[in-house]
Formats: structure tokens, C-alpha cells, sequence
């Protein structure tokens, strides 16, 4: 015994009275007691006898009336499962079966809390050997709570009604089966009709609050996902639970206008057989000038055996619902003859001996109260009483327990290998003639799907069926609708100028032109795709599909990619102009007492800016290429600016030691410390690239500027700026050591020159970034846009980077060429002549 469970259910103040299900107060309703339907097998010693426990919706809630909903299927369903098992049990007598059943059947009273109550107090009161199972219930939302407690006692459950997909899950429900398939079935039956019938738009239509509803509408959603044809859902119209208040009325009307008014391809039907009633209803009040014939597609809740009025019929006609077949068996045709004969009005029904009175209920409430006794009135009555379509199952479910029983020998029904091992397995019924399939790994029953039709005379005719696991849904329809007619508010998109029909998520209409996005084509109607690296779309077909592109470099024709080029070339020639002139002229004060180790850096970074802008334009993007242009665009900058610290460094060092009498920190300005603190500087920067590739891998994207296809690097502004924040540091410090030095002598004019080639490179770096951020940065997010032109990005990209190169060496060297060709004009030795404003000092040795 689960005692926790008998604990809960008293605190949730359940009533576990002894052979009685009572409904709980539930907001002032007051306490009910109604007995239990005691079935009997009435055989005589058999070899063995097992009790089912059932649970049917035959009352309202409060169990006061009976449900009349849907032509009282609850008890229509209650009483086919009798009939089966009196079929089983005269099995049993003739000899052909060996196991009798009896049952104990109760009424949920359409409440959950009644429901498990019932169920745990059934259990707890019965012998467990003594229970073969239990048979419910209608409602998906009770049937996922009674499974619960069931499976805590190892009681396996066989539902005849409840399709929730949530109850395919076997890891919360592995004892749960039915004898009907799951609305993961039933949606992909929807949609697949919906291809068929040619529709690309719909409206949902769901019940506030219900489990059903949902299920339904989350199986749809993955069934569009999983398809590569969509149907586009336009909104989502939810109706209340209940109208009795105003407010929920006024919005439940408001929903019926909007679907009155709506021009989507159709509507779908995912509501409870409650809010269905209340649609018909309001739609036979309302006073409707102009009748629009909605097409609609329902599910298992819409009754077909419903009548409509002929205001309805003409609103609906041509409308659709699909329903779970059950094979035809040879107990179908008794099985509905013995229903019809049970709820005749000359059949009056009697209490039964425990006090049951379930169908004493019915006769009041379906002849003497609206007929009083009036025979005519009780036929007019019995004709309009049709069978519940899910009868069948009913008895159906009767039937799998009792061929399960047949087959466990052991006659131990509370090992869940039982329901595993003969419940749920294919077999032949010889009652029904016919075969039980089930899903292996679900516990759902494989069955076709009948489509219905609603016709002008408010009839439903079967116009189609398939199986529910069958891919192909073409030819469910044995009659296609003649009459169908697509939504009047569709434009007329003009394709050959790349406009295309946009689904506009709106329940009145859902197209509207639009033009197709950047390198989009559209595969199907609504939709649009981008197109495969390497293509564009193709204007020829109507932008229905792609072609491939050639893969070009950048265009070198272009003129940012020859502005670019040359500025770089002519940055390269003055370098080469100055190192030649400073080599050659290496000994001569001007060059020597300037620190002539680091103008070596200072070239070698100047030329592998300027190289990196050829590499960038004529190298084929790759990881190994991609890679190396992230170290030429950093690293350049790193040895110059390294080299320029330790120059002004020196300077800035020397001149305040000579107020000092020593300063042990002189011989850290010797040349070979220098170009070891050089190293060490660029080495950081390296170290800085490493871990840049590290956190953002190199890759080529490809660009399609004006039909062209182009592979670039691509790297985002957010890390360039990060990776450079190094060489800004460097920048920053020099920039200050150089401010710092401005009071020097003023003959000596080194420290000048840094302090203005800083000023240029802290004025040409924003720049650089600021035109790259205005002409929209190169970066996966925007690439792909209209109007992106990799040569102008790159180009003004590779502008900067010279610009800034060019601006070290004209405002570094300038005055060294002008004074080496001064003295060479002079013909004096430039080893031995001095400026006018220079002063030397004598070289420091390594």
C-alpha cells in the first residue's frame, strides 16, 4: 500500500469512503454520492476472474446532471464496454475463453481530483491480485493524473478517448496504452490534408486552458517543422473557458467576428467539444447579413453526428473533420444496434440494485423532461440521438484486456512486464474478427483516418481516409472539393522585380508583397531562402532558385583598391629611400647618436605595414592566410611604436641623469638592453595574436558585390579593437614620455620629431577606425547586406594602416635627410660638420 498517496489524497480532502466515489466540494458545490456501475460476470466457476476498474464522464461537474455533451457519450461509451464485455464473458461460458471479468465502473463527474480519489480508493479497497487493469478515461488532462497514481500501484491503464501525446512518453506513463492513436497522429493527418486541399494559410482556433488544445497544436507546430513544405499559421484564436462573464463573453464574440471577416485559406479546429458547442451557438444567435462560408477542418472532438442548422451548414459547408477509424469488425454493427436499442424512449431503465441510476438519469433528462410523456416528441427525440464515434473504441479496450488475460498464464496482472508482454502486442481478436496493431515503443494504436465532408444539407459524408504513419499524403481525398475557393485578398506580386508574397501575421489577411531579402530566392510560396554559399539568385525563373557564381578576387581595377596600392608603393619607396641613406650614412652623428639600432625596427615595422596592404589584396583567402594577416596587421604597428618608446625613453632618461651624480639606471639605455626590451615588447604582441586566433578562429567568408563571388577575412571591429589595445597602450605611453621631453635643450631636435610623428599616429589611428565603423565595418553580421563593397572597405582599411606608416617616417627623417644633404651640398664631411640647431652625444658602447 502506497500510504504517502492515501496521506496526499486526505490532505487534498478527498473522500475514501468504502465502496462509494464521492465528488469533493468544489467552490460551494456541495458534496454528491454516486454509486458505482457494478458489472457482474454472472459466469459460474471459471478458472479465473479478474476485475476491471473503469471511469467514464457521465456527469457534470458536482455529479448532480447527467453530460449531455455530444449526444451523452460518456455514457454511450459506458455502456458499449458492457456490451463487450458480455460478448467475453459468453466466451467464457461457451468454453472459448477461460478468464471472466468483472467491472467496476465509475463516473469521473468531469473532475480530476474526483478521478484520482476514486481510482486510489478503488484500488486500495480491492484484493491487488484481484485487478486486471483499468479502462479511462475520457479527458486527456484526467487520464494524466489517473496514470500517475496507477503506475505507483504497477496498474496498467487502456484509454479509449485521451490523445494527449504527452502520454506516449514512457518515461512518465510506461503503463498507459489506448486503443486509438495519439494527436501526434491526428495533427500530421491535419496537415497533410491541409497540403492536399492546396492551403498555405491558416488560424488555430484552441480552448483556453485545455490540455487537448495544446497537445493538438504542439503536434501540428513539429509536423510543420519537419516538413519542407510550411503552412503558415497566421494567429492563434483562444476562447475562453467559460462565458458566464461578461467580459469573457465580449471577447468570445469578438473572436467569432474575426473569423467571420477573416480571408485566411481556413481555419483549424483544435478546441474542445465544449467550445465548439459554444461557437454554434453564438453563430446561431448572431445576426449575420452575409453569410461567409468558413472552410474549416475539426479533429475527434467535433461531432459529426451532430445536425447543424441550416445557417451552419451554409457557414460550414465544405468544411472538413478527421476522426480515428476503427476497422471494421464484426461487432461494429451489433455494437451500435444494442446502443441504439438501450437508449430507445420505449426502453424505460430501472435503478439498478446498488442504486445506480445512470441511465433512469438519461431517460429523464433526454425524453420526460423536454416531451413529458409526449410519444411523438420521444421519437423526434431518439432520431436526433446519434452514436458517439468512439464507442467502438470503448469496447475495443474490453477487448485488449480480455485477450492479455487469455494469454498470461501465470495470471499475475501487477508486473509491468504483463502490460508489455500481452497487452500491447499485435493480435487477433475472434470476437471483433479483426486485428489490434499498437506502436512498439508508445502503447498508441495504428489506425487509419476517416476524412468527413459537411455538404449544403448539413450532412457529413466520407470523402477519404490513410493511415496515420503514411509520409505520402497524396490522394487522401477520394473526392476532391470542386468548390474550394483560395483567399480573395492574395495580391498580385510582380516576381520578375524580386517581390514575392510575404505571409503578414494578422487573422484578416496573411500576404502582402515584399521584396526579397539580400541573395534570397523564394523555393515555395511565402518563403524565401538564402541562397548556397557561392550562388545568387536567379532573376531569369522569377527568383525560384539560384546559379553559381564564378569565385574572383577583388577587383584591382577598382579605385580604393589603386589608391590603396598606391599609397602603400609609395611608402615603400621613401622607406627604402630612407634606410638607404641612413645605412650609408650610418656613422654620422645625425644617424649614430639616434639610437641607429632602433631606426632598424622602426623600418622593418613601417615596410610590414605597407607590404600587409599587397598581402591583404592579392593573397587567397585561408586559414593559414587569414591567420597571417592577423599578425602583419598588428605586429607592424608593435615594432615601431616599440622602437619609438625605447628611443624617447632613452632621451627622456638622459637628460634627467644628467642632474644626477649616478644612476645605476643609465646602463638600462645601452643599445643591447634596448633591443632586448624591443623584443620583449613585440613579443607580448605576438603572444596577444595567439590568443586572439585562439578565441576567434580565422576564416574566409564570401562577399557577392555585384554578382561577383569574393572570399575576404573576415574578423569583427570589436576584437581588431581589442587585439590593437596593446599597441594603443604603447602609443599612449610614448605620446606621454614624449610631452614629457618637450623642455629638452633646444638645440636638440630628436625628441620634437617623436612628439609630432605621435601626434600624427594618435590622429590617423581613430580615423582609420571611425571611416571603417562609418562604411560599415567588415564583420559576419554585415556582409551579407545590400551595398557591401569589400574594395572600399579594404581599401580605406589599407589607406589608414599607410598613412600612419608614411606620417613615421616623413615627420621622423625628414630633418636627418635635410641635414645630410645639407652638409653633402656644403662639402663638408658629415662625420665632422654639425647643424645649426643639432647637438651630439657622444655613442654609447655596447
Amino acid at each position: 500500500m502506497k500510504w504517502w498517496i492515501i496521506f496526499l489524497l486526505g490532505t487534498l480532502g478527498v473522500p475514501l469512503s468504502h465502496g462509494m466515489a464521492q465528488c469533493p466540494t468544489v467552490q460551494g458545490i456541495p458534496k454528491y454520492v454516486d454509486p458505482p456501475y457494478i458489472y457482474k460476470s454472472g459466469v459460474d466457476n471459471p478458472k479465473r476472474k479478474v476485475t476491471l476498474l473503469s471511469m467514464f464522464p457521465i456527469h457534470e461537474i458536482g455529479c448532480k446532471k447527467i453530460l449531455s455533451v455530444k449526444n451523452y457519450n460518456g455514457l454511450q461509451r459506458a455502456r458499449a464496454m458492457i456490451y463487450a464485455l458480455d460478448k467475453i464473458n459468453d466466451k467464457v461460458r461457451s468454453g472459448n475463453r477461460s478468464v471472466a471479468i468483472d467491472a467496476v465502473i465509475y463516473s469521473t463527474c468531469s473532475n480530476q481530483i474526483s478521478s484520482v480519489g476514486t481510482a486510489a480508493h478503488f484500488i486500495n479497497s480491492h484484493p491487488r491480485k484481484d485487478i486486471g487493469g483499468f479502462i479511462g478515461c475520457s479527458y486527456s488532462s484526467t487520464s494524466v493524473e489517473v496514470s500517475k497514481i496507477l503506475q505507483s500501484y504497477d496498474v496498467s491503464m487502456i484509454s479509449y478517448a485521451a490523445t494527449s501525446k504527452d502520454l506516449s512518453n514512457k518515461d512518465t506513463h510506461p503503463l498507459f496504452g489506448r486503443t486509438l492513436p495519439s494527436d501526434s497522429a491526428q495533427a500530421q493527418i491535419v496537415f497533410n490534408l491541409i497540403l492536399e486541399l492546396g492551403w498555405t494559410s491558416v488560424t488555430i482556433l484552441v480552448s483556453e486552458r485545455s490540455k487537448y488544445s495544446e497537445s493538438l497544436r504542439d503536434a501540428f507546430d513539429e509536423a510543420n517543422q519537419r516538413s519542407p513544405q510550411k503552412i503558415h499559421v497566421c494567429s492563434v484564436e483562444e476562447f475562453p473557458k467559460s462565458i458566464d462573464r461578461f467580459e469573457s463573453k465580449v471577447n468570445f464574440d469578438d473572436i467569432i467576428y474575426r473569423i467571420l471577416n477573416s480571408k485566411v485559406d481556413g481555419f483549424i479546429g483544435f478546441v474542445t467539444a465544449d467550445t465548439k458547442q459554444s461557437i454554434f451557438d453564438s453563430l446561431n444567435i448572431l445576426s449575420i447579413k452575409k453569410y461567409t462560408n468558413i472552410r474549416f477542418i475539426g479533429t475527434d472532438s467535433w461531432d459529426i453526428s451532430f445536425k447543424p442548422s441550416d445557417k451552419l451548414s451554409r457557414i460550414f459547408e465544405n468544411s472538413y473533420v478527421v476522426l480515428p477509424e476503427s476497422p471494421t469488425s464484426s461487432l461494429k454493427i451489433p455494437l451500435g444496434k444494442n446502443i441504439r436499442k438501450e437508449f430507445h424512449y420505449a426502453n424505460i431503465p430501472q435503478t439498478e440494485e446498488n442504486g445506480n441510476d445512470w441511465m433512469k438519469a438519461f431517460y429523464e433528462d433526454f425524453y420526460e423532461v423536454p416531451c413529458k410523456s409526449n410519444r411523438t416528441c420521444m421519437q423526434e427525440q431518439f432520431r436526433t440521438l446519434k452514436l458517439d464515434t468512439k464507442i467502438d473504441f470503448a469496447a475495443e479496450s474490453a477487448l485488449v484486456y480480455s485477450n492479455a488475460f487469455e494469454r498470461n498464464v501465470t495470471g499475475d496482472y501487477t508486473k509491468r512486464s504483463f502490460f508489455w508482454d500481452h497487452v500491447m502486442v499485435d493480435h487477433f481478436d475472434d470476437i471483433s474478427n479483426m486485428k489490434f496493431r499498437f506502436e512498439s515503443c508508445t502503447g498508441d494504436r495504428i489506425l487509419s483516418y476517416a476524412i468527413y465532408r459537411l455538404n449544403k444539407f448539413g450532412e457529413y459524408e466520407k470523402i477519404g481516409s490513410t493511415l496515420h504513419d503514411n509520409d505520402d499524403h497524396e490522394g487522401m481525398l477520394d473526392t476532391f472539393p470542386a468548390t474550394f475557393a483560395r483567399m480573395q485578398c492574395r495580391p498580385k506580386c510582380d516576381l520578375y522585380a524580386g517581390l514575392y508574397e510575404d505571409f503578414n501575421t494578422v487573422s484578416d489577411c496573411c500576404y502582402k508583397c515584399k521584396y526579397l531579402s539580400y541573395r534570397h530566392f523564394r523555393p515555395s510560396l511565402g518563403q524565401q531562402e538564402e541562397c548556397p554559399v557561392g550562388e545568387w539568385p536567379n532573376a531569369t525563373d522569377q527568383y525560384s532558385s539560384c546559379y553559381p557564381l564564378l569565385q574572383s578576387g577583388l577587383d584591382i581595377s577598382d579605385p580604393w583598391i589603386i589608391t590603396s596600392l598606391l599609397l602603400a608603393l609609395f611608402g615603400i619607396m621613401i622607406t627604402i629611400v630612407v634606410i638607404a641613406i641612413g645605412v650609408k650614412y650610418r656613422e654620422d652623428p645625425i644617424f649614430k647618436s639616434a639610437s641607429m639600432e632602433m631606426a632598424y625596427f622602426i623600418w622593418t615595422g613601417v615596410l610590414i605595414c605597407h607590404f600587409n596592404t599587397f598581402f591583404i589584396i592579392f593573397s587567397n583567402p585561408g586559414y593559414v592566410s587569414c591567420s597571417f594577416e592577423r599578425f602583419t596587421r598588428t605586429i607592424g604597428y608593435t615594432v615601431f611604436l616599440a622602437a619609438l618608446l625605447l628611443k624617447i625613453h632613452r632621451i627622456f632618461k638622459i637628460f634627467i641623469g644628467q642632474f644626477q651624480k649616478a644612476d645605476s639606471n643609465l646602463r638600462w639605455i645601452k643599445p643591447k638592453y634596448q633591443i632586448i626590451m624591443a623584443f620583449l615588447l613585440i613579443g607580448i604582441q605576438v603572444l596577444i595574436v595567439f590568443v586572439w586566433l585562439g578565441f576567434e578562429p580565422p576564416k574566409p567568408f564570401s562577399v557577392y558585390p555585384g554578382e561577383r563571388h569574393v572570399r575576404i577575412c573576415v574578423t569583427g571591429t570589436g576584437s581588431t579593437s581589442l587585439a590593437q589595445l596593446y599597441n594603443i597602450g604603447i602609443c599612449v605611453v610614448t605620446t606621454a614620455y614624449s610631452f614629457l621631453s618637450r623642455n629638452v635643450p633646444q638645440k636638440f631636435n630628436e625628441s620634437r620629431f617623436i612628439n609630432i610623428t605621435m601626434y600624427s599616429i594618435c590622429i590617423g589611428w581613430p580615423l582609420e577606425f571611425l571611416s571603417k565603423s562609418f562604411l560599415k565595418s567588415i564583420s559576419e553580421e554585415n556582409i551579407h547586406q545590400v551595398g557591401f563593397h569589400p574594395e572600399k572597405n579594404i581599401g580605406i582599411s589599407a589607406m589608414g594602416t599607410s598613412i600612419c606608416a608614411i606620417f613615421v617616417v616623413i615627420f621622423l627623417y625628414t630633418n636627418k635627410l635635410y641635414v645630410i644633404a645639407k652638409k653633402k651640398k656644403n662639402g663638408d664631411k658629415p662625420d665632422t660638420m654639425e647643424g645649426s640647431k643639432i647637438i651630439t652625444m657622444a655613442p654609447m658602447k655596447i
